[in-house]
C-alpha cells in the first residue's frame, strides 16, 4: 500500500480501531516498519492521543447545551428576516421598473385597456420598496 491510501488509516490504528483481519489486510505495521515518514505521523497521532488522555475534557453545566441551542436558534431568525426582506424590496423594485419601462414604451399608445400608472405613481412604489429595504415595515 502506498503511503497516501496509508495515511487516510493511520489515525484509525493509532486510536486502536483497526482490529483483525483489517488489520492484516492493510499491512500497517509492515508500512511501518519500512516507512519513515508514515511512522512519524503515527508517533504524531500517539503523541495527540497522549494529551487528550492527560487532559480529560472539562463538565459543562447542565443547561450548557440548552443556551448554546437558543442563541442559534436566535441568531438565525435575526438572519432569516433581513434576507426575506431583501429579497421582497428586490422583487418590488424589479417590479416597479418594468411596469416603469412598459409604460413609457407605451405612452404614446393609447391604451385601450390595462393598467396605467404615473411617473408619481412608480417613484412612490419604489421609495416604498426602498423603505422596506432599508428598515421600514413589510
Amino acid at each position: 500500500m502506498n503511503c497516501n491510501k496509508m495515511k487516510i488509516h493511520l489515525s484509525a490504528y493509532a486510536d486502536a480501531e483497526l482490529k483483525g483481519k483489517l488489520l492484516d489486510r492493510l499491512g500497517i505495521e509492515e508500512h511501518i516498519k519500512k516507512c519513515p515518514a508514515c511512522a512519524e505521523i503515527l508517533e504524531d497521532y500517539r503523541k495527540i492521543n497522549n494529551i487528550f488522555k492527560e487532559h480529560p475534557a472539562a463538565e459543562t453545566p447542565s443547561h450548557f447545551e440548552n443556551s448554546v441551542l437558543m442563541r442559534l436558534r436566535t441568531k438565525k431568525d435575526k438572519k432569516t428576516f433581513p434576507v426575506f426582506r431583501l429579497a421582497f424590496a428586490s422583487a418590488f423594485i424589479l417590479f416597479a421598473i418594468f411596469l416603469a419601462k412598459s409604460y413609457k414604451k407605451n405612452r404614446n399608445d393609447a391604451p385601450a385597456s390595462g393598467l396605467v400608472i404615473s411617473d408619481t405613481e412608480i417613484a412612490e412604489y419604489e421609495a416604498e420598496a426602498l423603505d422596506i429595504f432599508y428598515g421600514g415595515t413589510l
